[in-house]
């Protein structure tokens, strides 16, 4: 069990190679748009982002990034979950929870690393167990 800060996640740039650069975050397999809602359930493998609404139980053992103007409202279990906008319900991560500055996530979240950011607001419960 840990409660990271983000400087222990992320890798830390090398000051002795002036042309070595961080790899890229992965580009998302499916985006649900702004200003777009959904309601059901999602499956998928590889990245996904959420700007829009959903509404429904998301599960995969990939990455679910949800932007600053999403609004998630039920059950989602995933690898690795990076949360700018709102989230309300239960949130499962195999392995990460980020919470970004302007994320909002009520409910239960249950994870193996968990990063809050300053600014970020969270109101429920947390369990944290290895990965």
């Amino acid at each position: 069990m840990a409660l990271l800060r983000r400087e222990d996640v992320e890798p830390k740039e090398h000051k002795d190679h002036k042309d070595h650069k961080e790899p890229a975050e992965p580009e998302p397999g499916a985006i649900l748009g702004k200003g777009s809602r959904f309601e059901g359930k999602l499956g998928f493998d590889g990245t996904v982002r959420i700007d829009g609404e959903f509404k429904g139980d998301i599960v995969s053992e990939g990455k679910l990034v949800v932007g600053d103007n999403a609004r998630i409202d039920g059950n989602v279990s995933v690898g690795v979950a990076v949360v700018s906008g709102t989230l309300t319900g239960t949130l499962k991560a195999k392995t990460l929870v980020e919470l970004r500055p302007h994320a909002r996530v009520n409910g239960e979240i249950s994870t193996a690393s968990l990063v809050i950011e300053r600014g970020a607001q969270f109101d429920g419960t947390v369990k944290m167990s290895k990965a």
